[in-house]
């Protein structure tokens, strides 16, 4: 099931970061090579991250991952064969909860996600 990789808002307040978990890849076409396959193709997560991540030559391109994050701003749309739309968005990682603990990063990592979009494309 994709809703899986959707990078879930948990919590925010004005001036604070934003927390979700969901999706993390380096770069918005391995989010939208991840989104296609789970969404189009039907692969489950895991041989998706696989493919991609091997594809990257790393096992880190894309992961799901806890993170406290600053939204930048939307790189890309994806609309799939059922007419589902997502937003490939650049964010700037700030935190990430590593072995139970919140971990800063620095220097703060760009990285892309991917949200859905409550419209559907005509």
């Amino acid at each position: 099931m994709f809703e899986l990789l959707l990078l879930a808002q948990l919590s925010t307040s004005p001036g604070d970061l934003e927390i979700g978990i969901g999706v993390i890849c380096d770069t918005s076409e391995q989010v939208h090579q991840i989104i296609e396959r789970v969404v189009d193709k039907g692969e489950d997560n895991a041989t998706a991250f696989s493919t991609v991540n091997q594809e990257a030559g790393t096992p880190h391109a894309c992961v799901v991952q806890p993170v406290a994050y600053e939204k930048n701003e939307v790189v890309d749309r994806f609309v799939s064969k059922k007419s589902e739309v997502f937003e490939i968005t650049k964010i700037t990682v700030r935190k990430a909860l590593i072995s139970g603990q919140w971990a800063t990063i620095d220097p703060p990592t760009v990285q892309y996600t991917v949200f859905g979009v409550e419209e559907k494309a005509i």
